[in-house]
């Protein structure tokens, strides 16, 4: 268990000093690439991790203890799957936020989650049908996040004009890409997005709360409201 501990240290050690920065569009596809590895590599070392806690829990005395027979093993087995999913998207979550590499990132992910579903198909493997159930449902999720975001802006705008300032990337959002739940700005916890309005007695703002799942309009975070305006080719 101790090992697992250790390898999991290191893992996570390599992945936030070594990875590059991913919220520029300087950083390569092969970066990029790179960093969602590591992230598939410590999901899969966190299950293993659990799964030696667990077995480590299940015992006393150095005998295994009886545990009962599961009447639906095949439903533990797609659970597991779909948790380790989970933390795989979650991952992805917290280091691709404000990236550019949104379609290679949801792309990715369609691809492993239909690889370990061939697998399982043919190995006969139900851990990983779970794993791409979670997979390809959670990435299919964050490809129509942008029409969620969009839908909430031109509710607040009411016709108006209206563009988004991503915070941590410093820009104006120019494309549906920037959207996505995976790549959506999140580590500025003062405004995640911004809401611009243009009218004629000047700009509103609104910040984008994740937990309402829409722009606050008017603005509702203590901090003073920004100076922004939308390009005037925006």
């Amino acid at each position: 268990m101790w090992v697992w501990a250790n390898v999991l240290c290191l893992l996570y050690g390599a992945f936030t000093l070594l990875l590059p920065d991913l919220h520029h569009n300087k950083t390569s596809y092969i970066d990029a690439l790179i960093a969602l590895s590591f992230m598939v590599i410590v999901a899969f070392s966190c299950a293993a991790l659990l799964l030696r806690i667990v077995m480590f829990c299940a015992t006393y005395g150095g005998q295994p203890l009886t545990l009962p027979r599961l009447k639906w093993p095949w439903l533990l087995a797609i659970g597991n799957g779909v948790g380790v999913a989970a933390i795989i998207f979650m991952l992805c979550f917290t280091k691709f936020g404000g990236s550019t590499h949104a379609i290679l990132l949801h792309f990715t992910l369609i691809g492993i989650g239909l690889g370990a579903w061939l697998i399982s198909i043919l190995r006969g493997q139900t851990f990983l049908a779970g794993l791409a159930i979670g997979l390809i449902a959670l990435t299919l999720y964050s490809a129509t996040y942008p029409s969620k975001i969009q839908r909430s802006a031109n509710d607040a705008a009411q016709g108006s004009t209206y563009c988004i300032y991503l915070n941590e990337q410093r820009r104006f959002s120019g494309q549906a890409s920037d959207l996505t739940f995976l790549t959506f700005d999140k580590s500025d916890w003062q405004a995640h997005a911004i809401l611009v309005i243009q009218g004629p007695d000047g700009p509103r703002y609104g910040n984008w709360s994740y937990r309402q799942g829409k722009f606050m309009v008017p603005w509702d975070l203590w901090t003073p409201q920004p100076t922004l305006r939308c390009p005037a080719a925006h």
